[in-house]
């Protein structure tokens, strides 16, 4: 059973009063708790929410709360006895500021320090890293999954698995704030320059010229944008 990361007591995931005064020592081991509990080996924590966005609201600040570095980018990956964080240098003097000595700072793009798929490839062979599916973008998996299965040198790629039932860093974050409602706004015609009809018009016409049927758009900006809507959710 996982321990209460507030008291420790053996049963639910939080205990009846929980405290966000959790230290980082405590927040890993309860998340380690939850790996276990779901046979995992590793567990990635983005930066992004479901759309893909680099600036998030509060509610989807699940990478800072767990580590501390409060850096719009940054990718977290917790194993049963390493704490890793991997950010661009616009972030390497706050990041080493704001983490704890639970983490390791491991600096994008540096001579030397792995992408964090191939860390993993090299460190977790055959093991399984775990992640939400709903922040984890579809097309990174399966490059990271296409990679690991084309790699001759290993004969035992780590497996990549999607996690049901919600993010695992909401389980344990006692007063994650709500997800915002804010009303949605139409952006006028004087601003956008542009009605809603004659852009869909011409999406329809690209996706007719490359013989496509549909397309899915998640970006919050493409939608904005799109629908001439604004929204005030991401401050």
């Amino acid at each position: 059973l996982l321990n209460c990361p507030c008291c420790f007591r053996p049963g639910n995931p939080l205990c009846e009063n929980p405290s966000d005064a959790l230290s980082a020592t405590q927040k890993l081991e309860a998340l380690r708790g939850l790996m276990r509990q779901r046979g995992l080996d590793a567990y990635l924590v983005p930066s992004e929410d479901a759309h893909g966005s680099e600036y998030v609201c509060e509610c989807d600040m699940r990478r800072s709360w767990l580590c501390g570095f409060s850096g719009s980018a940054g990718t977290a990956l917790v194993t049963a006895d390493r704490a890793l964080l991997w950010t661009d240098s616009r972030y390497f003097l706050q990041a080493a500021n704001q983490l704890g000595a639970e983490w390791t700072l491991m600096k994008a793009f540096e001579q030397e320090v792995p992408e964090i798929q191939d860390w993993i490839q090299t460190e977790l062979p055959g093991k399984a890293v775990g992640v939400d599916p709903s922040v984890f973008d579809y097309g990174k998996a399966k490059q990271w999954r296409d990679g690991w299965a084309s790699d001759s040198s290993s004969s035992s790629p780590p497996v990549l698995a999607g996690v049901a039932g919600g993010h695992l860093v909401d389980l344990l974050w006692p007063s994650r704030p709500l997800v915002p409602r804010n009303p949605v706004t139409c952006h006028p015609l004087e601003l956008s320059g542009e009605g809603t009809g004659s852009k869909l018009t011409r999406v329809k016409t690209a996706l007719t010229q490359q013989s496509a049927e549909m397309i899915v758009v998640s970006a919050l900006d493409q939608i904005a944008w799109l629908l001439n809507l604004r929204g005030s959710d991401i401050e």
